[in-house]
């Protein structure tokens, strides 16, 4: 199945691009396709996994399906 990966501010640049579509087994789950992730674009290893899939954030356990947008953060920090 087909997933569609988005990149944010520093994983936009060690990615070289905003975006790409990975072909993903049926049942594979957001840590899965971030190890897939990691082997195409070496740079982004070591990286802590934050992700949201269809705009909500989720954990790696989460089980993808066809046609999913799974955007991977970069760690940040933040306040007031």
């Amino acid at each position: 199945m087909k997933v569609k990966v988005c990149f944010f501010a520093l994983y936009r640049q060690v990615a070289g691009t905003a975006e790409a579509a990975f072909d993903t087994a049926n049942g594979a789950t957001v840590f899965q396709l971030w190890e897939r992730v990691q082997e195409a674009y070496p740079g982004l290893r070591g990286y802590p996994l934050i992700a949201a899939v269809n705009g909500e954030q989720r954990n790696g356990a989460t089980l993808l399906r066809q046609g999913d947008e799974v955007a991977f953060l970069p760690p940040f920090s933040g306040g007031r």
